[in-house]
């Protein structure tokens, strides 16, 4: 009985050390190495994590199109058509050429002009075109170009603070669902042990009945003690595995691997930090703060872009190239 009481009281610490390392930080000497590696696994294999990652890429690469806004573009065209039938004009040079040439002719009495040109008739569009051209286009003045950047900009700080929200939840989820392993794995070894315990007492009762040194309640109580105890232990072991299968979760692993248990002798304790010095680093530091201010920057300028509609723009364009058959 000594020995159970001794190690349910060393759990209890142990627990509550645990506890106090969890939600103040300084309170413990450092994070053990067993967990720190657990939580670099969970930074590295999260799926949720590496959700927000993308979503911060795919914000940094509309920021970084919003910005090659402000730079002159170039670009290269080609076209080519054929046509067919449509409208034409028509010079009858034939008709009123050759009858003059004639005259001419008869009058030198030789035939120094020709008097076989033919009439034209020339077509609107042509048979066969084509055209290529280089084109390069620079913004002057365009204030929706600025704040359309700006948009982008807060936008990616706001994907950026929820990515680092995301970071700082899942390092806080790991170290609560590892010592909630602990705690549910001591419960469980306690429960083991307790049990060790009442068999031994139902022995004792039992044997003190057949010698007529106790009454038969005794034994039933003792009996139904342990059928207690059986089924609080069933239900410590499922609290166990459920801990272990969430904490394996957080890390992208099997539910049912194998989690290396730390050392309660690399804790140790010490003077709670100050209360106000808390609030005042939460209230800096906090990235659904961050989130916001980001946010309402974001709109603000969504209203100017908004306005610059009533603006005039102001743009540089050049073409070079040709075109023809």
């Amino acid at each position: 009985m000594d020995r159970v009481i001794r190690k349910l009281v060393l759990n209890s610490v142990v627990a509550v050390v645990l506890a106090a390392a969890l939600h103040f930080p300084g309170l413990a000497g450092g994070t053990p190495d067993v967990l720190q590696g657990y939580i670099d696994q969970a930074l590295t294999s999260n799926l949720a994590l590496r959700q927000k990652e993308f979503a911060l890429k795919k914000s940094m690469a509309a920021l970084a199109e919003a910005r090659g806004l402000f730079l002159p573009a170039i670009g290269i065209s080609g076209r080519y058509t054929r046509a067919g039938g449509g409208r034409s004009v028509d010079f009858p040079v034939g008709d009123l050429v050759n009858p003059i040439h004639g005259a001419l002719n008869d009058l030198i009495g030789q035939p120094a002009f020709p008097t076989d040109i033919e009439n034209v008739s020339e077509p609107f569009l042509r048979e066969e075109e084509q055209e290529s051209k280089i084109q390069l286009t620079q913004p002057i003045f365009q204030p929706s170009i600025y704040f359309n950047y700006k948009i982008r900009a807060n936008l990616a700080r706001v994907e950026g603070a929820g990515r680092d929200m995301f970071r700082q939840q899942l390092v806080r989820d790991v170290k609560a669902a590892y010592y909630n392993y602990l705690t549910a794995l001591n419960v469980a070894d306690l429960y083991e042990a307790i049990e060790t315990l009442l068999r031994e007492n139902l022995r004792v009762s039992q044997s003190l009945y057949d010698n007529h040194k106790a009454t038969r309640d005794v034994v039933f109580r003792a009996e139904a003690e342990l059928s207690k105890l059986e089924q609080e232990k069933v239900e410590a072991e499922r609290n166990r595995d459920l801990a272990r299968s969430y904490f394996n979760f957080l890390l992208n692993r099997p539910h049912d691997e194998w989690i290396e248990p730390v050392d309660a002798a690399s804790l140790r304790t010490g003077d709670p930090p100050d209360l106000g010095d808390i609030q005042a680093r939460a209230l800096g530091n906090r990235y659904e703060l961050k989130q916001l201010e980001f946010g309402i920057e974001a709109a603000k300028s969504g209203v100017s872009l908004a306005k610059t509609g009533f603006l005039p723009g102001v743009v540089l364009a050049a073409d070079y190239g040709y075109q023809g058959e």
